[in-house]
Formats: C-alpha cells, sequence, structure tokens
C-alpha cells in the first residue's frame, strides 16, 4: 500500500455503512479521501474521529442521481486535491418494491443511484485518470452476491438487476481501457450490516442478529487487498460472505437456486396454444416480428406493439391470409402514459392475455468512458424499465381474468448469462450488454416474486447469440461471421411454448454453429 501514499481516493456514498467504512481505512493507509454524499455533515463526523488524519478525509457535497453534481464534486477536488488514483463506487440503495405491484418510480430510483449514478462518476474519474497516463490507477465497483445469485428475498424487485448491471459495467469497461493503466475491479460482498439494510423490514433486528452477516470493515478489507497488488496484477472480481446456515429466524435463505434448465411446476398435461392471445413488443422488425409471424400462422390473436405504427399496418396486411389475427399498437417503451394506455385498450377489447413477449430491446453507440448519459437512460428505460412496467401490467391483467397458466417470455442475449471475452466477435454497447445482464437478474426475481405468490405463470429467459438483424446487417457484410435468423430465435420461443405444463424453461441458449463468444 506504500505506493498509494498521499494519493488521492474518491469513495461515493461516504457517508455510511460500507462507503463510510472504506473511506476510514483508505485514510489510515496514508490516502487523502475525498468522500461523496448528501449528507456531508457525517462525513465531517467521521473525519473528526480520525485523530491525526482528520485532514485526509474531505467532505464533498454530491447527489449521483444529477449530472451536475457529480461534475462539480469531480472538478472540486481536480482543483483542490489533485488528480484520482481511486475510484470506489460505493453509493447504493434499494427501494422494498415488487416486480408485479411496484411502481415505475421506485425502480427508477434505484437504477439512477446503482446503475447511472456509478456511470457518470466512473466517466468523470477515468478522464481525470487518463490524464496521467503513466500512473498506476484503479476503479472499484461495490456490487452484490444478488447479482450472481438472486437470493429468494420478498421485496428485493430490481435491486438485482441493478447490480447485475453493474458486472456488465465493469466487464466492458475493463474491455474500453485494455492496455491503459487503469484497472477495474468488482467487489461483491453478502449481507452487510448497514443502516442501509437495517432499514428493510424484512431485516429485523432479530433476524440480522440470527444471520452470518458482514460488517462495512470486512468489504473495506477486501478493498485495500485489491489495492495492495502490483500494478501488473488485475483482481477482476471479488466475493465476500460469511459462512451460510439457515436459521428459525430467517427461513428464506434455505432457497436454493437451481441451476438445471428444467423444473417441474405441477401435474404433466401438453400444453396448447389454441385460443391464446399473445401480446409481442418490438413487432414489426427483427425477433419480434418473427415471432409475431409464428404466432399469427399459429392461429393465435397477438397484439403487436411498436414505435411505428405504419411498419405494423404493413405486417398486418401481410398477415391477413394466416389463421391468427394481428391487432397493431403503437407504442414506445420508453413513455410510461403509452405503456398504460397499451393495458387500458387490451382491457377494454381483448380482457388480457395469456402470453407476453418481451422482444423490443435497443443497442445504442455508447461508451463507458466517453458516452452521454441520455443514451445509456434511454437504453435503461426501453430494454428495462419500460420492460418491466409493461410486465406489471400484464401481470395485472392476468390476475384480474384468473388467468394462472400466464407465460412472461424475456428475449435477453448471451451476454446476459455469461461474461463477455476480450474481444467480442460481434459488435456490443456497454449500455446494451449491462441492460442484459440486469434482465438475467429481473427475470429470476421476477420468477421468484410468482412463486412466492405461488403463481403458475412462467418466466423464461431466452439468450441468443448473434442475430441477423436490420441493425448489424451492414456489420455482417463487412464481418463474415455465422449469424442466427430471427425465425430462429422465433423457433426457440415456439418451442418453449409448447412444453408441458408441468415443465418450465429458465433459460435457453441459442446461437450460431461456431460462435467463440
Amino acid at each position: 500500500m506504500e505506493r498509494w501514499n498521499g494519493k488521492v481516493a474518491v469513495v461515493t456514498g461516504a457517508s455510511a455503512g460500507i462507503g463510510a467504512a472504506i473511506a476510514r481505512n483508505l485514510v489510515k493507509q496514508g490516502m487523502i479521501v475525498a468522500g461523496f454524499a448528501r449528507r456531508v455533515e457525517k462525513i465531517k463526523e467521521i473525519a473528526d474521529c480520525l485523530k491525526d488524519s482528520s485532514d485526509k478525509l474531505h467532505a464533498v457535497k454530491c447527489d449521483v442521481t444529477k449530472e451536475e453534481s457529480i461534475t462539480i464534486a469531480f472538478a472540486w477536488v481536480k482543483d483542490n486535491l489533485g488528480p484520482i488514483s481511486v475510484l470506489v463506487n460505493s453509493a447504493g440503495i434499494t427501494k422494498e418494491s415488487s416486480l408485479i405491484d411496484g411502481t415505475l418510480e421506485d425502480w427508477r430510483s434505484v437504477f439512477d443511484v446503482n446503475v447511472l449514478g456509478l456511470c457518470l462518476c466512473t466517466r468523470e474519474a477515468v478522464r481525470m485518470m487518463r490524464e496521467t497516463a503513466d500512473e498506476d490507477a484503479i476503479v472499484i465497483h461495490v456490487n452484490s452476491l444478488a447479482a450472481e445469485r438472486v437470493p429468494f428475498v420478498p421485496g428485493f424487485s430490481v435491486y438485482p438487476a441493478s447490480k447485475r448491471a453493474i458486472t456488465g459495467l465493469a466487464m466492458t469497461l475493463r474491455h474500453e481501457l485494455a492496455g491503459t493503466h487503469i484497472r477495474v475491479t468488482n467487489i461483491s460482498p453478502g449481507l452487510v450490516a448497514t443502516e442501509f439494510m437495517a432499514s428493510y423490514s424484512m431485516f429485523s433486528p432479530e433476524v440480522m442478529a440470527a444471520m452470518p452477516v458482514l460488517n462495512p470493515d470486512d468489504v473495506a478489507a477486501a478493498v485495500i487487498y485489491v489495492l495492495s497488488n502490483p500494478p501488473h496484477v488485475l483482481v477482476c472480481r471479488i466475493y465476500v460472505f460469511r459462512q451460510y446456515y439457515v436459521s428459525k429466524h430467517c427461513p428464506f435463505l434455505s432457497y436454493k437456486i437451481q441451476d438445471v434448465i428444467l423444473r417441474p411446476l405441477g401435474e404433466s398435461c401438453m400444453n396448447t396454444l389454441t385460443n391464446k392471445i399473445a401480446l409481442v413488443t418490438g413487432a414489426c422488425s427483427g425477433i419480434g416480428k418473427a415471432v409475431t409471424e409464428e404466432l399469427v400462422s399459429k392461429g393465435l390473436k397477438v397484439i403487436g406493439l411498436s414505435s411505428d405504427i405504419n411498419k405494423l399496418k404493413l405486417l398486418v396486411d401481410e398477415l391477413k391470409d394466416k389463421p391468427g389475427k394481428l391487432y397493431p399498437l403503437q407504442c414506445d417503451l420508453s413513455l410510461p402514459n403509452e405503456i398504460e394506455s397499451t393495458s387500458e385498450w387490451i382491457e377494454k377489447n381483448l380482457g388480457s392475455v395469456d402470453i407476453l413477449v418481451n422482444s423490443a430491446s435497443i443497442s445504442l453507440d455508447w461508451s463507458s468512458i466517453n458516452g452521454g448519459i441520455q443514451e445509456l437512460k434511454k437504453t435503461i428505460d426501453i430494454n428495462l424499465l419500460g420492460l418491466s412496467l409493461l410486465t406489471k401490467k400484464i401481470l395485472q391483467l392476468m390476475k384480474n381474468k384468473e388467468i394462472d397458466n400466464g407465460w412472461i417470455i424475456n428475449v435477453n442475449d448471451v451476454c446476459g448469462l455469461k461474461l463477455l471475452p476480450l474481444a467480442s466477435d460481434r459488435p456490443l454497447s456497454p449500455a446494451y450488454a449491462a441492460s442484459k445482464s440486469a434482465l438475467t437478474a429481473l427475470s429470476e426475481c421476477l420468477r421468484l416474486e410468482l412463486a412466492q405468490n405461488e403463481s403458475n405463470i412462467k418466466v423464461t429467459n431466452i439468450c441468443p447469440g448473434l442475430v441477423e438483424t436490420e441493425l448489424n446487417q451492414q456489420w455482417l457484410k463487412e464481418n463474415s461471421r455465422l449469424a442466427l435468423k430471427p425465425k430462429d430465435v422465433a423457433d426457440a420461443i415456439l418451442y418453449s411454448l409448447q412444453t408441458p405444463e408441468n415443465v418450465l424453461i429458465k433459460d435457453l441458449i441459442i446461437t450460431p454453429l461456431r460462435e467463440i463468444n
């Protein structure tokens, strides 16, 4: 740690919990620390307790949900303390909520802090780190084990998804910084005894006392370990947890997520698509269009959503002679009012739907280092928040019509299930990869919530590799690669829908032959 003596570190969320512990320990190791938080008086109290080192911890007011606040805070550090060598993204929140009954405001607030705020702080820090090209620098994301294995905790809602997004962001940032002196580490602790968790109704003092929890200083020790390694050593990920056991006070810990692809739900009987109503997002192009064509050809009533109503109307004409029927509806998933209107139309005209295929997604050209926040926000709005709000509305309609054998199918990506290679065999936006990583956790959280409610509604995660779509046709012309056709993915979805009622396909990976990723 000697080489970090006198160097500047920024710690977000430094007013309490893990962030405060990290700030204290870095000061004890001789670093100059800028503690970012809204409650700067808390950081000043911590500094006063550091005896002879109190002048090394600086309280900097910063709201990580506001870009202007972040840029002002980093500018202050640069002008008053000098170049940044270490960034620890520790700020994070959770809102006790539900994917079935929660609000968009609660979901968005979690992503604003845990994902967008982290990205903005990382961008500003990395810009400053690159100005000192020859000096060692590290970005550390304080993540969570919930990003790897979603625990059965009622009310966790989008929190694991936000943490899974951080996993994807850490990987893509590491790729962008390949060849530089800046390293990126992901630290994922288990349950930590902080006021963050104490505010959660599940974790009463009695429960916390009975559980194998970590102390904030345990996570701080992991940060010190990362920094103590020589510059040529990259610690990619650290998992920090206590000995695991099951207590009568925390029975939810007895749940173990299965690694198997198939699992029973009830008595076996063949599923049929006869007389079913399906809703498909992104229905006028790519995978969404292929799914729509397949389902209408099978005789289903299909509500097709797209922001381009004219393309949908052309598709209606193409499918007019098929056994089923396509109902075209204009809906931009980034606009909650249009999602609400879609739900109202369905309830008024069809009552509900039996199958929801969340196929719509975007992939904007965005960089973890130089990208604007609007591109990342739009990606999250459509790929995650809009998807979550629409899913919630459809589940409400299913409940109203007492549909307990419905199906939610999320069209994900193979990059949402596993690490990206250093040199990707296809173009992937970091924002897109992060959103798909988050979608994996989101799907599992929804599955757990439905199971807790003793619902037989299924949730399936379809994860294709490289697919030939309008977005990458030019790239495929320039780069000879085997790629799936949208119909290949549609066939995989159709296969899932026709499995027996007692079988759930949780994750289905489909890739072109010889795909490297």
